[in-house]
């Protein structure tokens, strides 16, 4: 595998070639998903009938990376906050390399810091906001995301709720107190449209008992989509504009900041991104799906809904 990364002024920007991944996401019919590493499961999930949600279930998963060492966190103790943020994002471009992470392609990492007061995180290179971190491990095994509502950008755990009185909680909570918390490792997957937690399950439980937001670095694959400069466009927004520009009506005029902009958008080619997430067709999928879910889930009340896709 080769794997470069280039330092913006808000993220990093990673790309991968010849690579084979071991996070492999699995597709087919009926809308079922399953997500693996290697040949452990990360979560299942399925798209209701109408795309008004998608039902979630958790694996609880092993670690997929080795323990932060107390070495770490103390040689980024002393840099500032953005420093400390993107030292980190080096080191987990490293920890993700070294599991086998990369598929083929662009990727883009950034980086969320949160308000505390607002209790959201706010993301450093764009709009994006994250809300609603006290909710992540709300329930245990299995909830609805209701895209219709307010469960868009969620937090998922993947691993079931540390427990309060772990040795490595209690640890992580002298961090918190410390502001010396290394980062939780996030990875946003757009059939969800939600994050999920790739490494920092205690690290989150820490920050929940301490009532005090952690810093988010989050991964995601990414398209380049290139939108060429339009001849056609070009002329019929000039002639708009003029037209505008000549009414008599002088309140249905367009201000200069409002011209500017669609002059800025009709010159030249346009360089975008799209969040972009490799799957594999697996044949027959559903009854292996479904088959897995039973026995996972056994008699779980809402078991039905989820078999037939269903709120």
């Amino acid at each position: 595998m080769k794997l470069y990364y280039k330092k913006y002024e808000q993220s990093f920007e990673i790309n991968v070639k010849d690579a084979n991944s071991d996070f492999i996401l699995e597709t087919g019919n009926n809308y079922r998903l399953r997500y693996k590493y290697k040949n452990e499961d990360i979560f299942y999930a399925t798209i209701c009938k109408f795309y008004d949600g998608i039902w979630y279930i958790n694996s609880s998963h092993n670690n997929f990376f080795s323990y932060i060492k107390s070495a770490e966190i103390e040689k980024r103790k002393e840099l500032s906050k953005k420093e400390s943020l993107y030292s980190w994002g080096k080191y987990f471009i490293k920890e993700l390399e070294n599991i086998n992470f990369f598929n083929d392609g662009i990727w883009h990492m950034d980086f969320y810091i949160p308000n505390q007061k607002q209790k959201k995180f706010l993301s450093l290179g764009n709009t994006h906001t994250i809300f609603d971190f006290e909710k992540t491990f709300d329930f245990k095994t299995c909830r609805y995301l209701d895209w219709y509502g307010e469960d868009n950008g969620m937090i998922l755990n993947t691993k079931d709720e540390e427990e309060e009185d772990s040795a490595r909680v209690k640890y992580f909570r002298k961090r918190v107190r410390e502001d010396s918390l290394p980062p939780i490792l996030l990875q946003f997957i757009p059939s969800l449209d939600s994050f999920i937690i790739l490494d920092g399950h205690c690290r989150y439980k820490a920050s929940l008992l301490e009532n005090v937001l952690p810093n988010l670095v989050v991964i995601g694959g990414v398209r380049k989509i290139i939108v060429k400069e339009d001849e056609n466009r070009k002329k019929k927004v000039l002639e708009q504009i003029k037209k505008n520009q000549e009414s008599a009506d002088s309140s249905k005029k367009m201000n200069v900041s409002k011209i500017n902009d669609l002059l800025i958008n009709l010159y030249g080619n346009k360089e975008f991104y799209t969040s972009y997430f490799i799957g594999k067709a697996v044949y027959d999928f559903n009854k292996k799906w479904e088959d897995i879910i039973k026995n996972k889930l056994g008699k779980y009340e809402e078991l039905p809904n989820i078999l037939n896709r269903e709120e």
